[in-house]
């Protein structure tokens, strides 16, 4: 099908490279970090692990652990983690005391020191649960941007102009399309697209690595679908 608005289709390729980019990075930090080397306890996932995305070799920022008391009693956990430098790991170990309902974060600096590997920064935390709550442990992966400025501007950057070009091209091509058609064919597959991405850039924020690993599949074998049928219309 000609498209009438080519640059909609511009802005939409445009959107899901920036999103793919910023998948594609920080899956492959966390990747590398369940495979660093660090203890696994065999805790339950720890899902309040907050790590940067991208950060710059001369760049000081933090990550944080998020602790929340969920249990009727008032419990002593304690927050043990692990941090990558290019010689013997950084180890902190910080007790808590919390009341029922009770909520604490800890936050840990990390810099130039701690890139390992050429161009990671590698985390793990274990929350080490008084009774009766449970222990709970996950890893993150910062990729280490060979720019200057801060990591984060890139990380929302991208993630602005993913959304924005994806959002941009999809009313570009509807708009495009004559009204008795308009939501089907080449728009549908968009849509699917620009889901397949949102789901990858949910994957980010949530540190699941495997869910990242997925998209980037999936949107791989869309674009060659997809690109496929493309042909297979001009020749037709």
């Amino acid at each position: 099908m000609p498209f009438k608005k080519p640059t909609s289709i511009a802005a939409f390729l445009l959107g899901a490279l920036g999103g793919l980019t910023l998948i594609f990075f920080a899956t492959w930090a966390d990747l590398e970090s369940t495979f660093y080397g660090f203890d696994n306890t065999g805790g339950e996932p720890l899902s309040a692990l907050s790590c940067p995305i991208f950060m710059t070799k001369t760049e000081t920022s933090s990550f944080s652990v998020k602790v929340v008391n969920e249990t009727e009693k008032q419990i002593f956990p304690s927050v043990v983690t692990n941090v990558s430098t290019p010689a013997t790991m950084e180890k902190n170990n910080d007790p808590l005391n919390l009341e029922s309902g009770a909520a604490q974060t800890l936050t840990w600096e990390i810099g130039p020191q701690n890139i390992d590997l050429g161009r990671f920064i590698f985390v793990r935390a274990w929350v080490r649960g008084g009774y009766p709550m449970k222990d709970k442990e996950n890893t993150c992966g910062v990729y280490i941007l060979p720019l200057a400025g801060k990591g984060i501007y890139y990380s929302w950057g991208l993630a602005l102009i993913c959304l924005l070009g994806l959002g941009i091209g999809l009313y570009g091509v509807y708009q495009s399309q004559s009204p008795a058609r308009r939501g089907h064919g080449v728009f549908t597959q968009l849509l699917f697209f620009t889901v397949v991405i949102v789901i990858g850039l949910i994957s980010v924020h949530i540190s699941f690595w495997l869910l990242g690993v997925l998209t980037l599949v999936v949107s791989i074998l869309l674009t060659l679908l997809f690109a496929g049928a493309s042909v297979a219309r001009e020749n037709g």
